[in-house]
């Protein structure tokens, strides 16, 4: 909610994290223009050996911290062609994830876009998906 940092509560902030991803207000405004990047939506799927978890990349670090990450992520963007730089950047991000989940023992790095459809066939009733671009398991490694 712009420079203003507020605590909510879990269904206030979905409702406000789909109000920011609709509106733009959340400073995602790629799909406007093709000349700016495409926004990339970052995903862990966390397996804890019974209950599965799904943590957004956004909603992992502190703001402070956000403006890194999302450099990041625009490598991911540049480079999606490169499997070696994809999968050092997907084993730096998941790294950091077990050490914030030590429960976990696997985890899946998923990279994800809102592929929107041409106006003709949005006309015909297509509409806009997620579309994975990367995706990769990681396991904890036994200890020694």
């Amino acid at each position: 909610m712009g420079m203003l940092r507020v605590d909510l509560p879990e269904p206030a902030l979905e409702w406000q994290r789909n109000y920011a991803r609709i509106t733009g207000a959340g400073g995602s405004f790629g799909f406007f223009s093709p000349d700016v990047p495409r926004e990339l939506e970052v995903t862990f799927e966390l397996d804890t050996g019974g209950a599965k978890k799904i943590v957004e990349l956004r909603d992992s670090f502190p703001p402070e911290v956000q403006a890194r990450v999302t450099n990041m992520v625009h490598l991911i963007d540049s480079h999606f062609r490169d499997p070696k730089v994809l999968r050092a950047l997907a084993a730096s991000f998941t790294a950091a994830m077990f050490r914030q989940y030590p429960e976990a023992k696997s985890i899946r790095f998923v990279v994800r876009y809102c592929g929107l459809p041409e106006l003709v066939d949005y006309r015909e009733g297509k509409r806009a998906e997620p579309k994975i671009i990367y995706s990769a398991k990681f396991k904890r490694r036994a200890e020694t």
